[in-house]
């Protein structure tokens, strides 16, 4: 029987944000805020609608969209010293980018109301007490580490892996998003 599941990916993340896509954002209206975020969130979203594992590698700052879109993925592998947080509120936003969504599916809603109301960062040892992260390593570590995971993923059955990925996120209940066509 030929697999479905045909290949593993692996994400890797890296700091890089986009201010003014954010400034832009405090200075529209709603509506005209609703139609840009819509569209930008179907294409952030796809990773989590992917049938294959993904891994997210965070080595330097994830702050507000970076670590939302870490959190999108399956697997976080971070340094320790790496800096993340949900810091919207600093900005006078909302938290967007489905971190009201993920947050407490990921580490409890009490855990995401401290980091998602007070805006504070914390570091990469504080994300795994927290539950957000796997793992914390060193920072030249933190790419090996993540595609040592990705390997031990792919040797496992395709198939497998593909259903219980779906299954799981299914029991969390989380919504895996769809891109329009």
């Amino acid at each position: 029987m030929a697999s479905t599941c045909l290949s593993l990916k692996l994400l890797v993340m890296g700091p890089q944000g986009d201010m003014k896509f954010l400034k832009d954002r405090t200075e529209s209206d709603a509506l005209s805020n609703a139609e840009t975020m819509r569209a930008f969130y179907e294409r952030f979203l796809c990773v989590r609608s992917l049938d294959v594992p993904t891994i997210a590698a965070i080595n330097g700052h994830a702050i507000g969209a970076g670590l939302c879109v870490a959190c999108a993925c399956d697997i976080r592998v971070c340094a320790t010293t790496a800096k993340m947080g949900w810091t919207f509120v600093g900005l006078g936003l909302h938290p967007g980018m489905a971190a009201t969504h993920f947050t407490p599916q990921i580490i409890g809603h009490q855990q995401a109301a401290r980091w998602l109301l007070t805006g504070d960062t914390f570091t990469g040892d504080e994300a795994v007490a927290m539950g957000l992260v796997v793992e914390a390593t060193e920072s030249e570590r933190v790419v090996p580490r993540a595609l040592e995971l990705a390997d031990t993923i792919a040797r496992q059955g395709g198939d497998a892996v593909c259903t219980a990925k779906k299954m799981a996120l299914w029991h969390a209940g989380v919504i895996c998003y769809k891109a329009s066509k």
